[in-house]
């Protein structure tokens, strides 16, 4: 196993964590407005940064996504109230206040500096500088007293807003007065991922026609086709930058000779490798194994959802049947609530049997789905399994080539703690119905899933808490964990209590708790949901851990990132091969492909790729070939 490998270019950020990308070589050494604008500039960078289209959705909440790390790489496309959010996100991943600042319509992001705050907009792509001395950058409140520092501007930044919101046009919108909303600081996506024997993952700098069409997509097409269109997410403005493509590919050797099936597999029952492959040795047998990428898999799409994308999900089947025998396959994804399909079965068919599968229909939209195939009769085979889903990627994030000459790369391995970790995503709505959601100890609580509230308070004068207990897959044990909660606010007119939102952890039922996330009850007119984010550690030690909730108002859900440790070490000397393509105009023999393979048994390693004309970045690839005994 390799968990989570990540190659880094001397010519990109790192954005494997928030933490890397802002310690990246890009904002060494900077600080106060020199590091906001830095900041500031990443994210409008005409090759790096984030375009503007229709905001891709998070699934569990049916909102606009704001994780910064999907936004960065798996997307790299959203409008601007999104923008406005992971700008303040990152700077305060690079130790600066940060807060959103709402006009009519808009929303940018302050940054705290040299005793104020200044004001920046991602998405239109401005800041503003004051008429005198030093010629700070203006906050939102100064341009709300000042709106000709819009378009009377001496010293405009650079770029200075896109083609279709002049500053003529959009200085009216600073017109309204300054509101500042609760920073949505939902970070609970990581790019944390394994690569096991006979598994590869191809990430392409340009799309190969794959992307997930959300649900509010076909409206959007309709409510502005000017900014958007179904050919796929696509800057509208010179240079026209898109999404890209990638795949997860696993297709491990069923072999004695080879390890790859009982390394991957999450279950096998009665099953053994043989040289007919993995055979059944009695009545019935299983396996189940699990596919998962950080990015978001999809197939080719219809973009008004009239009817389900095919082409991006693939499961190609040999098998070897005996005369009595049978072989049934099965679907199984996390959302919603543990779906199980049947994708497949022999129907009496015996003998040699080839079957390719699509499964797009199901894995459209999803990061993590598993596969259980189950065979009747001893002696029936599972000769090859070679299963492929296509996802959506961020060519902005990848680690191009861009040098003539030498191109320094590095890659690092595991999670932000530097621990060969996976994560599971646990989510709870309480205004779903969820069989799976059962809490292990709840006090004070009242449900009513028709109120706003959801949860409530039986005795109103106290607070409410609620405890989930967490269980490590196959004994594992849990390292870490990042949660997010949605409480409910107080109104104006509600009585003043400091008693705050919590979310806590601990190692044991009877504690000690710990607490990760505190903050205290916002107060907006209708009540409205406000985020809690948090992160802490676990002793590792134990395969269960405990998280509680706890609030005098209400929660409408919660999502959880749990990170497990695996029970036994991975092995030190698990090769990995990388490989880079890309093109090069040669003026002898015209545009040629060029690849570069290195090969390390290393966690952490660095090396160079020379190209010798302009390089055109093609593809990176990272595989685990398959293992002998």
């Amino acid at each position: 196993m390799r968990y989570s490998p990540w190659v880094v270019s001397e010519h990109v950020p790192d954005t494997s964590t928030l933490e890397n990308l802002v310690s990246s070589p890009r904002f060494a050494s900077l600080k106060d407005e020199a590091l906001a604008v830095a900041l500031w500039r990443y994210m409008v960078d005409r090759e790096l940064g984030i375009f503007h289209y229709c905001p891709p959705q998070e699934p569990f909440w049916k909102k606009d996504c704001h994780d910064p790390l999907l936004i960065f790489n798996v997307y790299g496309f959203t409008i601007c109230h999104v923008h406005a959010h992971v700008l303040a996100m990152l700077a305060r991943a690079a130790g600066m206040k940060a807060r959103v600042a709402n006009i009519h319509g808009h929303e940018g992001t302050e940054i705290f500096y040299s005793g104020g705050w200044h004001y920046f907009d991602a998405d239109v792509q401005y800041f503003h500088r004051k008429r005198e001395p030093p010629y700070a950058i203006a906050s939102r409140e100064e341009l709300y007293r000042d709106p000709s520092l819009f378009d009377d501007q001496p010293r405009p930044s650079t770029p200075y807003g896109i083609p279709d919101r002049p500053p003529e046009k959009f200085r009216k919108l600073y017109e309204s007065a300054p509101e500042y909303p609760e920073l949505l600081e939902e970070k609970i996506h990581s790019m944390d991922f394994v690569l096991r024997p006979g598994e590869e993952m191809v990430r392409y700098f340009h799309h190969r026609g794959r992307w997930h069409v959300f649900e509010n997509y076909p409206e959007m097409f309709k409510q502005y086709p000017s900014e958007t269109g179904p050919e796929g997410p696509t800057e509208r403005f010179w240079p026209r930058r898109q999404w890209g493509n990638g795949y997860l590919r696993y297709c491990p050797k069923l072999h004695p000779d080879y390890v790859d099936f009982e390394a991957g597999a999450r279950l096998i029952t009665n099953l053994k490798t043989t040289e007919r492959g993995a055979e059944c040795i009695s009545g019935g047998g299983e396996v189940l194994f699990t596919l998962r990428s950080p990015y978001t898999f999809c197939g080719v799409p219809d973009p008004l959802r009239r009817v389900p994308a095919v082409d991006g999900a693939t499961l190609n089947l040999s098998l070897d049947i005996a005369s009595q025998g049978s072989c049934e396959v099965f679907f199984l994804s996390p959302r919603p609530f543990s779906r199980r399909v049947s994708l497949w079965g022999s129907a009496g068919r015996t003998g040699r049997v080839d079957e390719a599968i699509d499964m797009t229909t199901f894995a459209d939209g999803e990061s993590e789905v598993s596969i259980h195939i189950r065979v009747a009769g001893r002696g029936t085979a599972i000769r090859s399994i070679d299963a492929k889903l296509w996802f959506m990627v961020s060519p902005h994030s990848l680690p191009a080539l861009k040098a003539v000459g030498d191109n320094a790369l590095r890659m690092h391995s595991g999670d932000r703690h530097g621990l060969h970790s996976m994560p599971r995503c646990i989510e709870y709505r309480f205004d779903q119905v969820n069989k799976d959601e059962i809490a292990f100890e709840e006090t004070n609580v009242r449900r009513d899933v028709n109120s706003f509230s959801l949860i409530n308070s039986a005795d109103e004068k106290t607070s409410w808490s609620m405890v989930y207990e967490l269980h490590a897959p196959h004994s594992d044990a849990i390292a870490w964990l990042t949660a997010y909660a949605l409480f409910e606010s107080r109104k104006p007119d509600d009585p003043e209590d400091q008693t705050p939102a919590k979310i806590e952890i601990a190692d044991s039922p009877d504690g000690p708790w710990r607490t990760i996330a505190e903050r205290p009850l916002a107060v907006h007119p209708q009540g409205w949901h406000f985020g809690c984010f948090g992160e802490g550690k676990f002793s590792g030690e134990s395969e269960t851990a405990f998280i509680r909730f706890s609030s005098k108002k209400g929660m409408k859900g919660f999502r959880i990132a749990a990170h497990y440790l695996p029970k036994e070490p991975p092995p030190a000397d698990v090769p990995l091969e990388i490989e880079h393509a890309w093109y090069e105009d040669d003026t002898r023999v015209g545009r040629r492909l060029k690849t570069h393979v290195e090969r390390t048994t290393k966690l952490a390693h660095e090396y160079v790729v020379r190209c010798g004309n302009t390089p055109y970045n093609e593809s990176i690839t990272m595989r685990v070939p398959s293992l002998k005994r």
